[in-house]
């Protein structure tokens, strides 16, 4: 026995001396990045779908407070007072010696894959509002005159796509390269580009967040809340998400180093903002969180998913489903999602339902593992059964509930979801069925005798419990 202590003792102390750990401390983002944006292809008509683009581009990059940008104007000012600027063609080449007048390290090309819009036969559905925004105003006017015989020309479909490449200026080489792409019908060729770029738009901020990640460090803590470095002044807004991990580790094995990645423990969101610090609230935490901790920003969220099952204590009621949760970090958040399930009627039978839940909780106590709200739930159904004659007839049920919801938190990235609620009423009607085949299909008005009381109503009553489980992505 003491001999197999002193053989363990002997290995562990011959591991320690072979891997050596040193903890790496996190890279503050204190600089803007120079940034030059260049279209790939000539663009000098200002009213060119490609000069645009470049003008969005820099526009969205200026926007997020993380960049310093060269645009192709102010670039045209350095190079026509240096006697370089280049009308024609710009090339990788030619990029280098643009970033060593700029000082930029990295330069960014725009090349338009795909534009393209025409009119197409209207649907039987109402056209969506859409809202403007001012960058692209430019764009709409030039492009508001309709070419003559055009077919459809209040429905017209929008068609874009373009690539931005990211270049080193010192070498010329390719960082990345992302592809981007957007389409809508509906409106005249302005309204439909409009919308278009926007959806565009939405899908580039998140391209150059990931290309320029924010990176902090944790300055204070306590249980709710914490300190960080950075503020307005790097970009940083009210509702940004960090996620708080532990410091990195280099290790050495023999001669050669491994950097081993911190462990994640928690996830905060910007509440109040100074020049180079901000203070963030703890939304979801699964660890301890000490201070000098690394923050790196998280770019992109995409909706908690969940299951749950429901059950009626008076009439035996039940639906099993799950759906979306979106926002699930924030104090109110909307869930919408399919179900089926059994419901009693007037008559006592079970008939078959399968719906849409739309819900909203609003959090009255929200902690880092554990929240508690109020709910508001509409649950739209179909349901099915037979009429007196025998035919399989349906019916809209439409049954509103208000509730209690508490979930509490498993895991990183999975909740446990409990609930109570009370139908506060419900609605039945329109029962039918249809008969016929093509175009002959006709809905009849389902058949419900006399002597066997009249049409069937849902009433639900009582209290309804739900279980469920919730998946979250980040």
């Amino acid at each position: 026995m003491v001999k197999l202590i002193i053989k363990h003792l002997i290995f562990i102390l011959t591991f320690l001396g072979v891997c050596e750990a040193q903890k790496n401390q996190p890279e503050i983002t204190s600089q803007k990045r120079p940034l030059i944006i260049l279209p790939a292809e000539q663009g000098d008509d200002a009213t060119s779908i490609h000069y645009q683009l470049v003008e969005i581009v820099a526009a969205e990059a200026s926007q997020l407070g993380r960049y310093n940008v060269f645009n192709r104007q102010d670039l045209k000012k350095i190079f026509e007072e240096q006697a370089l600027y280049m009308a024609g063609i710009i090339n990788d080449s030619s990029i280098i010696e643009f970033g060593e007048i700029a000082g930029a390290k990295e330069a960014m090309l725009i090349k338009l894959i795909q534009f393209d819009q025409r009119g197409i036969p209207k649907t039987d559905e109402k056209e969506e509002e859409t809202n403007f925004f001012d960058v692209i105003v430019a764009i709409v006017d030039a492009s508001a005159t309709k070419e003559k015989g055009e077919p459809h020309p209040d429905n017209i479909q929008t068609v874009l796509a373009f690539s931005i490449k990211t270049i080193d200026v010192e070498t010329g080489q390719t960082l990345n390269s992302h592809y981007i792409s957007a389409e809508h019908t509906g409106g005249g060729r302005g309204k439909s580009l409009k919308t278009t770029l926007r959806q565009a738009r939405r899908k580039l901020s998140v391209k150059l967040r990931q290309m320029y990640k924010l990176t902090s460090q944790v300055l204070e803590s306590d249980r709710k809340e914490i300190m960080l470095v950075l503020g307005e002044d790097m970009g940083v807004k009210k509702g940004t998400i960090f996620e708080i991990s532990s410091l990195d580790e280099t290790k050495i094995f023999g001669d050669r180093k491994i950097v081993v990645p911190g462990k994640s423990v928690a996830l905060v969101r910007v509440l109040e903002l100074s020049k180079d610090a901000n203070r963030s609230q703890i939304v979801r935490r699964w660890g301890k969180i000490i201070n000098g901790y690394k923050a790196t920003e998280k770019t992109h969220f995409m909706p908690a998913y969940y299951i749950a099952g429901s059950f009626g204590t008076d009439q035996s009621d039940f639906n099993i489903g799950g759906g979306i949760n979106f926002n699930p970090f924030n104090k109110t958040n909307f869930k919408i999602g399919f179900q089926f399930g059994s419901a009693q009627d007037s008559r006592n039978n079970h008939d078959l339902i399968i719906g849409v839940p739309f819900g909203l909780t609003a959090n009255i106590i929200h902690t880092p593992s554990f929240s508690l709200g109020g709910t508001i739930n509409l649950h739209a159904n179909a349901v099915f059964r037979q009429d007196d004659d025998g035919n399989s007839v349906s019916a809209f049920y439409g049954i509103p509930k208000v509730g209690l919801e508490t979930i509490f938190m498993t895991s990183p990235h999975r909740d446990w979801i409990f609930g109570l609620e009370y139908s506060v009423g419900s609605m039945t009607g329109g029962w039918g069925y249809t008969k016929g085949e093509g175009e002959d299909v006709e809905t009849e008005p389902a058949v419900w005798k006399s002597k066997m009381g009249p049409s069937p109503a849902l009433n639900p009553s009582g209290l309804f419990f739900t279980v469920g489980v919730r998946f979250l992505n980040f």
